[in-house]
Formats: structure tokens, C-alpha cells, sequence
């Protein structure tokens, strides 16, 4: 059972590590493709929606550096547990360095995902100083404060985060959804091409229109944008989860 447990945990780990290594590798070799291919840009919006990714390759690899940090501050809890000032000392040097990322790259494409993380990140940073009394011997009465301190800082963030994911979505609801073109619009008259002295024009081929077509494409429209503001409101849950 131990053999197992310690192959499982052994398999957990490379597969932690190796996922960000695999994805910053994929990213940066790809990123041409990022900037000017916009069928994969779809195919992987996954990686890059909600981000500038034209802007600095640093955007582009917000994904691999998220979730880096994590596995490197999983690897701190858990294997500097007998050195707790290191332990505290490493987890606010890597929280300055992405609070630095997060404020002078400036990754997402809207400011309110920008508030809501850096919004985040202060919080893990105040509560890490926050743990450093408990380091020694302290009374119950400080254990208690500081609990209740930390309480009281988390569910401000998270109500700071509501009302930035709230706002992203009012905003996305009242933005009107683009034209859908109507299937009875005539399509622009060709220009009349000179080969040889002659002028010759395209034969225009008349198309059907009515029936299930028609009913289709003017009901395409609402549909689509409903599944546009659903995957926009995942996108801001996954965001506010992060």
C-alpha cells in the first residue's frame, strides 16, 4: 500500500510539472501562429481568451506561469513543513514576483480581471504576514485575532470579486449583439472584366431563398448570441475561481 501510495504520489507530481513545462512549450513555439492565425486562435481560445496576447509573448504565457506558481507553492507547504520562515519567506518573494507580473505586464484584456487578481494575490500576501506570529508561541487571544483578521480579509476579496465579475457581465448584457445578415440581401453586382478587347460579366446564378433556410438563418441570430453571453459568463466564473 505504501509502494503504491508513493508510486501514485511520484505520478501526481511529474504530471504537475510537467503540464506547465509541456504548455509554455507548445505556446511559444506557436505563438506566430497566436498573432495572425485566427483559426487557431479559436481552436485553442481556451489558452488566450481574455488575454493580450499580441501584445508581449509574457501574455501568451500567463497559463504556464499561473499554474507554475501553484506547483512550486504546493511543493513549499509541503516539503519545507519543519522550516517555517523559509516556507513564509519563499511564498511572499513568489507573491511579489506575480503581484510585479500581474501590475507592469498586465496580462488581461479588461481591467476589471486585472483588479479581481491583483485583488487576490495582496490577499494571499497579507495573510502570509499575517501567519508569521503563529510561528512562535502566541496566546490564544492573538491566534483568535488573527483568525478573525484573516476571515474578514477574505470575504472582502471574494466581495470585491463579485462585484467585478457582476459589473463584466451587466457590461457583456448591454453590449448589442453584431448584425446577422439578412438571407434576403442581394448580393453586389460584379464588375464587367476586359480580356482581350472584350467585356464579359459574371452570370449571376439566382439562389432560392424561403422556407427552412430562411427560418434558420433569421433565428441563428438571438441563438448564437445566447450561447456567446453563456460562454462569456463561464469564462468570468472560471476567471473569479482563479
Amino acid at each position: 500500500a505504501n509502494a503504491l501510495a508513493s508510486m501514485g504520489a511520484i505520478v501526481f507530481g511529474m504530471f504537475l510539472v510537467c503540464t506547465p513545462a509541456y504548455l509554455s512549450e507548445f505556446l511559444y513555439r506557436s505563438y506566430p501562429k497566436i498573432k495572425t492565425n485566427k483559426k487557431f486562435q479559436e481552436k485553442h481560445s481556451t489558452f488566450i481568451s481574455g488575454f493580450l496576447v499580441k501584445k508581449d509573448i509574457l501574455i501568451a504565457m500567463f497559463y504556464p506561469i499561473f499554474l507554475f506558481r501553484r506547483v512550486v507553492c504546493a511543493a513549499i507547504f509541503a516539503m519545507l513543513f519543519d522550516y517555517p520562515y523559509v516556507q513564509l519567506a519563499l511564498l511572499l518573494s513568489i507573491s511579489a514576483l506575480y503581484a510585479s507580473y500581474l501590475g507592469f505586464v498586465r496580462p488581461y484584456s479588461d481591467k476589471y480581471s486585472l483588479i479581481s487578481a491583483i485583488n487576490s494575490e495582496a490577499l494571499f500576501f497579507i495573510t502570509t504576514i499575517l501567519l508569521i506570529p503563529l510561528v512562535e508561541e502566541a496566546n490564544d487571544d492573538a491566534k483568535l485575532n488573527i483568525g478573525w483578521a484573516i476571515i474578514s480579509l477574505t470575504g472582502s476579496s471574494m466581495f470585491c470579486s463579485w462585484i467585478c465579475v457582476g459589473v463584466q457581465y451587466i457590461i457583456i448584457l448591454k453590449t448589442p449583439a453584431p448584425p446577422t445578415p439578412s438571407p434576403n440581401a442581394k448580393s453586389p453586382p460584379t464588375k464587367a472584366k476586359k480580356i482581350e478587347g472584350q467585356t464579359t460579366r459574371k452570370s449571376k446564378i439566382p439562389r432560392k431563398t424561403g422556407g427552412k433556410n430562411a427560418q434558420n438563418a433569421t433565428i441563428a441570430g438571438p441563438q448564437q448570441s445566447q450561447k456567446d453571453q453563456s460562454k462569456i459568463l463561464f469564462y468570468l466564473s472560471i476567471r473569479y475561481l482563479h
